[in-house]
């Protein structure tokens, strides 16, 4: 099984696929994270230069002149000289470096990634909200239609003296909540849409289209993956994992710093006169070839090499013990999003029974009122009573496709079967 990098598509919102791809394409954190990337590129790059020989050419010009004992002389010296250089990776130093550098570039990779999948699930999440919170407002519309209405009857019956002032009061200000929770809602979806423009990358609130509804997103269901997949596949380990790694290496590179260096070096030299001294000359152009060997071994260095090395160590036993953290919680996040999943599945269950005997109640008492019995206020408290038991049906569906998207998340992006190529 393989990570699903379009894991949020199965959603099944065009909308919301246009939302993040937008995010993706215009986010200054991403593009901080994949400039990063590009560095550690060029750093393994580096590093692995030093494994190879050092050549540079040289070419000079030199005019020389002078006097003693009232005589005086002058020369030009020409000179080509191409030197190379090469240092000896006798304690693997050299392929310590690169290795870390290789290790730093895949823990930026997974950085990407991580961030990649931040973003999209936060995209999704307030995505969600913002339509739950649209279907609560129509609903608080409706029920304010119907506490008016209401209150238009028991005020008639209030005049007939049916019912007391008490009961007329209690209504009124059940309509008022009603009011104040309606312009709650319409506070609560501005700021959800200022949230969503926050992460997309817009200076205004995202206006999203009156379509799609809750109702219509589906929930998706990751393939199952075993926790050794988990491990393997989630950015935030991977990234963890590859500074371990790095730490490893540079521990070995430290060591290696402490003990002697080999380099040899040579020179080829072609030049005229055949030997450059100050008005001596040879005459002639002349070849020359100089090849050395240098061993360097540091007797005196304050400590800082030994230091250098124990800041290695530990940094390896820091990154040992973030490693095991990252580990425990991928495993705990999975445990949770696959508890959540379970949960919110009674929840909804629960929900759905409570719509279908509300909507019964409905029913029954729109039956009785078309045959002129019954209470109309009883028949307007059924369809409230009806209105809230489909707000919690779409509460219920939110935190289904949040829990999905917690999943997906926990997952390392989602799973599927297929093999990539």
């Amino acid at each position: 099984m393989v990570p699903d990098a379009a894991w949020f598509k199965r959603l099944g919102s065009p909308v919301l696929d246009s939302l993040i791809s937008e995010a993706l394409s215009g986010s200054p954190d991403l593009d901080s994270a994949e400039a990063r990337l590009r560095q550690a590129d060029a750093r393994l790059r580096a590093a692995g230069a030093a494994l190879l020989p050092s050549a540079s050419a040289a070419a000079s010009l030199t005019r020389v002149s002078g006097s003693s004992g009232g005589e005086s002389a002058r020369e030009t010296d020409r000179a080509l000289q191409f030197a190379a250089s090469y240092e000896f990776d006798f304690w693997g130093a050299a392929r310590a470096a690169r290795t870390a550098a290789r290790e730093q570039r895949r823990a930026s990779a997974a950085e990407v990634d991580l961030l990649r999948l931040t973003m999209e699930a936060s995209i999704a999440e307030t995505y969600i909200s913002i339509l739950e919170l649209r279907s609560q407002q129509d609903s608080a519309r409706r029920q304010l239609e119907l506490l008016t209405a209401g209150l238009a009857a028991l005020e008639a019956r209030n005049a007939a003296g049916i019912v007391t002032p008490v009961e007329l009061s209690l209504y009124r200000s059940t309509l008022v909540g009603a009011r104040m929770r309606a312009a709650a809602l319409r506070q609560q979806e501005i700021e959800a849409s200022a949230a969503l423009a926050l992460i997309v990358g817009r200076n205004a609130p995202v206006l999203l289209p009156t379509e799609p509804a809750l109702g219509s997103l589906n929930v998706p269901l990751p393939a199952g993956a075993t926790p050794m997949e988990v491990l393997v596949r989630r950015p935030d380990i991977a990234m963890t994992e590859a500074n371990l790694a790095a730490a490893d290496a540079n521990v070995i590179a430290a060591r290696a710093a402490l003990l002697p260096r080999l380099t040899l070096d040579a020179v080829l030299a072609r030049q005229n006169p055949g030997f450059q001294a100050a008005l001596t000359t040879l005459s002639g152009t002349g070849t020359s070839l100089s090849v050395g060997a240098t061993l360097v071994q540091t007797l005196f260095d304050g400590g800082r090499a030994k230091a250098q090395r124990a800041e290695t160590l530990a940094r390896r036993e820091e990154l040992i013990a973030a490693y095991r953290k990252a580990i425990l919680a991928a495993l705990v996040d999975v445990q949770r999003a696959l508890s959540m999943e379970q949960e919110v599945g009674r929840q909804r269950l629960d929900a759905d029974q409570g719509q279908a005997e509300a909507r019964a109640t409905e029913r029954a008492l729109a039956a009785r009122s078309a045959a002129g019995l019954g209470d109309p206020l009883a028949r307007i408290e059924a369809e409230r009573a009806l209105l809230m038991a489909q707000e919690e049906n779409d509460h219920a569906q939110a935190l289904r496709l949040k829990a999905s998207i917690g999943l997906f998340k926990a997952l390392g992006g989602g799973w599927t079967s297929e093999v990539s190529q």
